[in-house]
C-alpha cells in the first residue's frame, strides 16, 4: 500500500494532547476541517461517506502538514468481520480520518487520474479480495475480528491501481456509479451478500479483466472465508444453501 499512497496521519498525530487539532463529533457543511470518525456499521454501510466530526486547529500548534494530508479516500485495518460491512469509504469533499480511519492520498498530479485510482483501490478493498488480504495481514487475537494499524496498512498487499489501463479504470468507476447507493451486508455474510457477490465479479472481470474460471474461483474463496471461525467469530456460518 505505501507503494502506491501515502498513508495518513495517525490519531494521536491528529488529536490528543499530541495532536494539531481538537476533536469533536458534529459536522455541517460549514466546518473548515471535517472528519470522518469511527467505523459504524450502523451509519457505514457502503462505498460513501460523509464526514461525522469536526476539528479546530490548536492556537500553538502547526495543523497544517496534518491538514495537507486530507483526502477523500479513507480505509480501516481494524474490520469486525461479523458485523461491520466495509473496509474502504470514499467523502465527497476533503476530510481527514480519525480514530479507526485511516486517509489514503495517491500523488497524481492530475485529479481526474487521481479520482479514478483513488475509486479502483475502493473497489478493491470492499471486494473479497481486498478482505482476503487484510485478513491475511491483520492480527486476529480475537475471532470475528482483524486488528491493525498505520504499519499493517503500509505493509498491505493490494492493487496497484497506477497499472492499470483506462478502460480498467473505466470499469472501476462504473462500479462506483452504480453502487454508490447500495449497501452491504457484514464480511462473513460474503458468500451469501448480493451485493458484495456482484462487486466481486465486476471487479474480476471489469477492471482485473479476467473470465468465468477467476469468477468461479473467487465465489469459491467467498464460501472458504465465510466457514473460517476467524471470520465468522460468534455467529453462525452463512453459507450458500
Amino acid at each position: 500500500m505505501s507503494e502506491v499512497c501515502n498513508v495518513g496521519p495517525q490519531h494521536r498525530q491528529i488529536r490528543g494532547s499530541l495532536g494539531a487539532f481538537d476533536g469533536y463529533h458534529g459536522w455541517n457543511e460549514h466546518v473548515q476541517f471535517p472528519a470522518l470518525w469511527s467505523l459504524n456499521s450502523d451509519i457505514h454501510q457502503g462505498i460513501v461517506a460523509e464526514p461525522n466530526a469536526r476539528l479546530v486547529a490548536k492556537p500553538d500548534r502547526d495543523h497544517t502538514p496534518i491538514w495537507a494530508q486530507a483526502g477523500t479516500l479513507h480505509v480501516t485495518p481494524t474490520i469486525r468481520y461479523n458485523s461491520q460491512r466495509i473496509m474502504a469509504t470514499r467523502t465527497d469533499i476533503r476530510t481527514l480520518g480519525v480514530n479507526t480511519w485511516f486517509t489514503l492520498k495517491l500523488s497524481d498530479n492530475d485529479r481526474l487520474l487521481q479520482s479514478r485510482h483513488e475509486i479502483a483501490l475502493l473497489v478493491w478493498c470492499n471486494a473479497t479480495l481486498g478482505m482476503l488480504s487484510q485478513a491475511n495481514h491483520a492480527n486476529r487475537a480475537q475471532q470475528g475480528r482483524g486488528l491493525g494499524n498505520k504499519g499493517m496498512l503500509e505493509t498491505l498487499t493490494t492493487l496497484d491501481v497506477r497499472e492499470l489501463q483506462p478502460w480498467q479504470l473505466e470499469g472501476a468507476q462504473a462500479v462506483w456509479r452504480d453502487f454508490r447507493g447500495r449497501k452491504f451486508d457484514s464480511f462473513h455474510r460474503c458468500a451469501v451478500d448480493a451485493a458484495r457477490m456482484e462487486l466481486d465479479e465486476r471487479l474480476v472481470r471489469d477492471v482485473l479483466g479476467l473470465g468465468d474460471d477467476a469468477v468461479t474461483a473467487v465465489a469459491r474463496l467467498r464460501t472458504l472465508l465465510a466457514s473460517e471461525p476467524s471470520i465468522h467469530g460468534s455467529k453462525r456460518a452463512e453459507l450458500p444453501r
